[in-house]
């Protein structure tokens, strides 16, 4: 009887990701419900969330199903199942979930991009200021205002659009650059 029901807890914990793949989520299955209490990890708290619970549920049936068919006792395998079930969902939430949920991607600073190479967009002309554009992380692309500063045995006149500098510098959100030499 027991062996029925590892198999089941296998089963379910396999059949229902398959099924929320095919269809969206398990959420759309249940009509847009979100199974998923979101926690922020402080105090110890745990969230829940409904995938780590059918992970653990496969970690309780093999556990339990092997513990069974090793030592025949089933107080031995339920109690080892539950207990390393129990163990695998708190280690994913704890090492894994909360972190991605943690996760707060803030946007870049002008003072981010010192000595990274960027594209000017729009022609600086000497004496003012124009738009270079970089690419943060997370690969999204910025523009900032910049002005040149040349080199002291540089010849002056304005840095045409396309050309490759060098943030060297800010001020007050304005971006320094020079050549790249």
């Amino acid at each position: 009887m027991l062996d029925t029901i590892y198999t089941i807890l296998i089963a379910a914990g396999i059949v229902l990701p398959l099924l929320s793949l095919l269809f969206g989520g398990v959420d759309a299955l249940l009509g847009g419900v979100d199974l998923d209490l979101d926690g922020d990890g402080n105090a110890g708290f745990l969230s829940f969330n409904f995938n780590v619970l059918l992970f653990s549920l496969v970690v309780v049936g093999c556990i339990g199903k092997l513990c069974l068919s090793s030592f025949h006792l089933w107080p031995v395998s339920l109690v080892a199942g539950l207990i390393c079930g129990a163990a695998a969902y708190i280690l994913i939430c704890k090492f894994l979930i909360l972190p991605l949920k943690r996760n707060n991607a803030k946007a870049m600073r002008a003072e981010d991009a010192l000595f990274q190479h960027v594209n000017v967009i729009e022609t600086i002309p000497e004496g003012g200021t124009g738009q270079v554009e970089l690419t943060d992380a997370a690969g999204s692309r910025i523009t900032y205002l910049a002005k040149y500063q040349f080199a002291d045995f540089e010849p002056r006149g304005p840095i045409q659009a396309g050309t490759v500098v060098k943030v060297l510098d800010t001020e007050n959100n304005l971006l320094v650059v020079g050549r790249l030499f």
